[in-house]
């Protein structure tokens, strides 16, 4: 241990007593995660002084132990221990789990479950395939936006597997497009998406006979993510041509809702903006494969459409 990590006998008996305490307070641990505890907590109080994160001590034992299997060893293999962005990662880790998972508003409350879920996209095996605790914080917005229920197709998937079974769908998307460049920007734009789509939904309106809510908006993002020959830099630049705030070409979506999403009220039609070039561009590239037409779009930085688009 080097000047800067090594302590006085005085502040490692601080330590040590401060471990017992916390060990203390998870009585509900069995002895060898109350050991796992220990050994973790140890660890922490092992990094260097400065910008040391103490976040840890307002969480409970067992969150302590899969944040640091789950995010602190990860970033271990990415960054050097005693590098400020190390120590930075390591107190956000513990920062947005209290903020998301232990906040008093229960509405807005993640499960800890999608907390991990998160951590372990963000962080897996592979170091040079780490995300940061921003891209961690991203994913738990758009956990709390579907929370709401508004983003969601069958009524009855979210009663029975609450959030979870959307975010999923989400992530696997996200895994299968993670060697790609633009990932980062796949992500902020899907939570800037699914807040537009929460916007614009309409409290108490469901079609009662099919169990929808509307607007979906994100499945249609969704859909464009899923076809294998749509790059991360494509998705992205259509993304972007529409401004949250877009009315334009209503009668465009006049046309296109009902191939997209169905059958959906005129009333509650007339109620929404959408954004319409992804919904656009999807439905023309899905009717090209069915005309068995030869789809392909570049799939790297210098392709034009990014140098045209973005």
């Amino acid at each position: 241990m080097n000047e800067e990590t090594e302590m006085t006998p005085e502040q490692a008996n601080s330590v040590d007593e401060q471990i017992r305490k916390i060990v203390k307070q998870n009585t509900s641990l069995l002895d060898t995660h109350a050991e796992d505890l220990k050994t973790v907590l140890a660890k922490l109080a092992a990094l260097p002084s400065k910008m040391k994160p103490t976040g840890y001590l307002r969480l409970q034992g067992n969150h302590i132990i899969q944040i640091f299997n789950c995010g602190v060893a990860p970033l271990q293999k990415y960054f050097a221990e005693s590098s400020a962005e190390f120590l930075e990662e390591v107190r956000k880790l513990f920062d947005i789990c209290f903020s998301f998972c232990y906040t008093t508003d229960v509405s807005k409350r993640v499960s800890f479950e999608s907390y991990v879920r998160a951590l372990a996209f963000c962080f897996p095996s592979e170091p040079n395939q780490c995300l940061s605790t921003a891209v961690v914080s991203k994913l738990l917005e758009l956990v709390q936006i579907i929370q709401e229920g508004k983003l969601v197709a069958n009524v009855g998937l979210l009663q029975i597997y609450g959030a979870n079974y959307l975010f999923g769908e989400l992530l696997q998307i996200f895994e299968s497009r993670r060697h790609e460049d633009y990932l980062v920007e796949i992500i902020h734009q899907t939570v800037r998406l699914a807040s537009v789509d929460a916007e614009r939904a309409i409290k108490d309106i469901t079609l009662q006979s099919e169990h929808m809510i509307c607007p979906a908006f994100v499945r249609t993002w969704m859909r464009l993510l899923t076809l294998t020959y749509v790059s991360n830099g494509f998705a992205f630049a259509l993304a972007k041509v529409d401004s949250p705030s877009c009315t334009a070409a209503q009668s465009v979506l006049d046309e296109l809702m009902p191939f997209m999403f169905g059958a959906v009220p005129s009333q509650t039609m007339n109620c929404l903006s959408w954004p319409i070039t992804v919904c656009y561009f999807i439905n023309v590239l899905e009717e090209m494969k069915r005309n068995g037409s030869d789809v392909s779009l570049p799939m790297t930085r210098k392709g034009w459409i990014y140098s045209s688009t973005i």
